[in-house]
């Protein structure tokens, strides 16, 4: 497999659970009495206020975005994170493009930068004008409850039957591991056979970022590196045996299907919680200096030995000392 040659991000990178952010926040409110809550909050937004570390953040409003403390919620990831936030799509999809070339290259060593983590700046009026780094956008009110409700309802309702499936078929971690790990190869081979369906040719003019752009984004990303004018069923088939390779996965990739694996064959129930924390995990680990997440979480990452591999700390609020003791350490 190649090996992955981890990242270091200045300001590093602290990642916070969504539990992490209610928890300050009610502490703030006064609903809770946690001083040491109140104490990692203050540690942590000297750190941000200092330029030593920064907290951005991923898909944690959709969780808490219908609680009473959504609004010091919002407080609270703006001053820790500066108004940046992380998108899944676009480090997904610029892991998959330099994995790629380094595939086509037959490289043995790929390098995680900053240009997984895109930026868009404060007056970018184009989502196609972007530098590098971490996206900054404004936290806006009024986020459609109703279909962030529906994604988590599908979304748990897929994980569910799968676990249930696995269970009366009795199928070994195994193959489930290698089963999640072909996913994005399924999904990239269906929409190819959907648009010679539907186009009777191979079409890849979607529109930007839209469902199907990024589903074939693997092919757009063959063509512009190999500079190629037309593409022929050669470059699709290519493409297709590049997600095939388990050599050449890429980190969002391993990290979801591993985690999501030893949770379906985990005895709990499968929580939204569970699917939001998994793919900010997949996301955040490989950048992170320091990640604090539940025990739950916590305890899939180091039994996979995730944090070894991409050189992160991990702790659960279980470990307060720890945590604080590696802040202090910040220089």
């Amino acid at each position: 497999m190649i090996k992955i040659i981890p990242y270091h991000h200045s300001p590093k990178i602290v990642w916070l659970d969504t539990n992490i952010i209610n928890d300050i926040a009610d502490a703030l409110l006064g609903k809770k009495q946690n001083n040491p809550i109140l104490d990692l909050y203050k540690t942590l937004l000297g750190l941000v206020n200092n330029e030593k570390i920064i907290c951005p953040f991923l898909k944690q409003r959709d969780e808490y975005i219908k609680s009473d403390t959504s609004e010091k919620c919002d407080e609270i990831l703006l001053n820790l994170g500066k108004g940046k936030q992380l998108k899944t799509y676009k480090t997904a999809l610029s892991q998959i493009e330099r994995m790629l070339n380094s595939y086509i290259r037959n490289e043995n060593s790929f390098c995680l930068d900053k240009n997984d983590i895109p930026y868009y700046g404060k007056n970018d009026k184009d989502n196609h004008n972007v530098s590098h780094g971490i996206s900054v956008v404004v936290l806006l009110s009024g986020q459609n409850k109703e279909g962030i409700d529906k994604d988590n309802a599908r979304l748990i309702d897929y994980l569910k039957r799968r676990k249930e499936f696995i269970l009366a078929n009795q199928l070994p971690k195994q193959k489930v591991l290698a089963d999640e790990t072909l996913a994005r190869s399924q999904i990239f081979d269906n929409s190819i056979n959907q648009i010679r369906a539907d186009y009777g040719c191979i079409f890849i003019d979607f529109e930007y970022l839209g469902p199907t752009y990024c589903q074939i984004y693997p092919l757009i990303a063959y063509k512009k590196i190999l500079q190629k004018d037309k593409l022929e069923d050669g470059d699709v088939l290519y493409v297709s045996e590049f997600f095939k390779n388990q050599n050449f996965i890429i980190p969002y990739d391993e990290i979801y299907s591993k985690i999501v694996t030893e949770k379906l064959f985990d005895k709990s129930n499968v929580k939204v919680t569970d699917v939001r924390d998994i793919e900010n995990l997949s996301l955040i680990l490989p950048y992170a200096s320091l990640i604090i997440t539940d025990k739950a979480m916590k305890g899939y990452v180091e039994q996979l030995k995730l944090d070894k591999k991409y050189d992160t700390k991990i702790f659960s609020l279980k470990n307060y000392d720890g945590i604080m003791s590696e802040l202090n350490s910040i220089k």
